[in-house]
């Protein structure tokens, strides 16, 4: 990444557990203020945070994000993209990395603005290091659901990708509650061929249930 530098937490474990370096929470950095950014890479050293600083909106959006839990720590006015520029164009990249605005600006209109922006948390400075610290947990914690979440999605699409056509076919008939026989009748398949076809298709989900196998086609969209 173009002119960013990374701080490596050295002191004593104080929120997070043991790890290696490289598992170390991450926090961008984004602010034109070097005494800004000096500062909050300071007060996240004492809390084992990788911390990545950049000095502009148009910098940080040409950097290469990392595909793990994180926050962004955004500020609201900066020369060139603001931070409202900035969070509307991840937005229109579909990226959910939550975002901490910070501002001079004691503005509450500014602060139900940036909410509705869809930011997280939306801090006044001086910034009070707790209050900081307890945001960016929270934040943290929101990223490591969401990750959680398009893993999960991921590995539902790939076992779903792996069936076969027929597998396809007697898995849109089960989920909308066609029985054996019925699907059978409809295939033109012996009603134990389509058992045998059922429980690969749940083997294939990794399900165990019908009910189950009902949600996995919600949460691939392909059962309202």
């Amino acid at each position: 990444m173009k002119n960013s530098f990374v701080c490596i937490i050295t002191h004593s474990l104080i929120t997070w557990p043991k790890m290696q370096r490289e598992s170390y929470p991450l926090v961008y950095v984004v602010d034109d203020d070097a005494l800004i950014r000096s500062t909050l890479c300071g007060i996240l050293n004492t809390r084992y945070f990788r911390v990545l600083t950049f000095e502009s909106g148009v910098q940080f959006l040409e950097a290469e994000l990392k595909d793990e839990a994180c926050c962004i720590l955004l500020d609201m006015t900066m020369p060139g993209l603001s931070g409202l520029d900035v969070l509307k164009k991840l937005k229109e990249r579909q990226c959910s990395i939550p975002v901490i605005f910070l501002t001079g600006v004691n503005d509450i209109a500014l602060s139900v603005l940036a909410i509705k922006a869809g930011a997280e948390d939306f801090l006044s400075k001086p910034i009070q290091k707790e209050r900081l610290l307890a945001s960016i947990n929270k934040a943290h914690e929101q990223s490591l659901e969401s990750k959680s979440s398009r893993t999960f999605l991921e590995d539902l699409r790939r076992s779903y990708a792996g069936l076969s056509d027929t597998e396809l076919q007697i898995f849109n008939s089960v989920i909308r509650g066609r029985l054996n026989k019925q699907i059978a009748y409809d295939l033109g398949y012996a009603e134990r061929t389509i058992k045998a076809y059922r429980s690969s298709i749940m083997e294939k989900m990794k399900v165990d249930t019908l009910a189950d196998l009902v949600l996995c086609a919600i949460q691939l969209g392909v059962l309202e």
